[in-house]
């Protein structure tokens, strides 16, 4: 029973695991891009997304803390088919410091600039 269920909690590891997306993320003044990662190498695959910063908020951030080994955020992006979330997870190690810059960037709403359509 014991190996039955300790199987059972690696392949549920594997499947999550290979349900995961890397993304490459970054908040300008206007816009908040998103680019699709390779799992592989980490390079970058497909088009560059772009929101208008007054669609993305954020929904809520968890920061990484004891053992927790993720820092996550959640995002609610306003599309034109209907609301849709997005959880991202960083690494406490390496990017947990990234995670607040974004979770910051995505709040601090800058002067309009214009037309978002450029």
């Amino acid at each position: 029973m014991k190996i039955a269920l300790a199987a059972l909690v690696v392949l549920l590891s594997f499947t999550w695991a290979a349900m995961t997306r890397g993304y490459y993320i970054a908040v300008t003044d206007r816009r908040i891009l998103l680019q699709r990662l390779k799992r592989e190498r980490g390079k970058p695959i497909g088009q560059v997304i772009a929101y208008p910063r007054r669609n993305i908020s954020v929904r809520r951030f968890r920061p990484a803390k004891g053992r927790v080994p993720y820092a996550i955020l959640d995002l609610s992006i306003q599309e034109p088919s209907g609301p849709r979330v997005i959880s991202l997870s960083f690494y406490k190690l390496i990017w947990s410091k990234n995670a607040e810059a974004i979770k910051q960037a995505i709040e601090r709403q800058g002067p309009s600039l214009g037309s978002d359509k450029a």
